[in-house]
């Protein structure tokens, strides 16, 4: 366990179904965000308190950038345990942050490509 998540939250989320990113992407949507297996984990690195970020890619970008999402963020379509997840980052946030999106891309290193994608609630 990373950060008191129960190994449930991480065996759901990487059950082999399409996970999605609810309001992320150009339109507010969802992006498809597919994580390294096996899932790896790591704290998160502006909110101890929030669940801990997976490494993965957006299946909709052709470069080879690592982005890493927290938990919190990701979820199934159509999925009874993950609604939660799409009311909160598709509506709760939109209207409060810069620009009218909840979401911002931070670079994690200099030399590599590397992303972490933070939502309003990880600041």
């Amino acid at each position: 366990m990373i950060g008191g998540v129960s190994a449930r939250i991480i065996e759901h989320v990487t059950d082999g179904r399409p996970l999605y990113i609810p309001g992320y992407g150009d339109t507010g949507g969802a992006e498809r965000f597919t994580p390294t297996l096996p899932p790896q984990l790591r704290l998160h690195p502006t909110r101890r308190a929030q669940l801990p970020i997976f490494a993965g890619h957006f299946d909709t970008l052709t470069e080879t950038a690592m982005w890493f999402v927290s938990v919190a963020h990701l979820a199934h379509r159509n999925c009874q345990a993950c609604a939660d997840v799409w009311h909160t980052d598709a509506w709760d946030y939109e209207s409060d942050s810069p620009a009218g999106r909840a979401f911002i891309n931070h670079p994690l290193g200099a030399d590599s490509p590397t992303y972490l994608l933070l939502h309003l609630e990880d600041r």
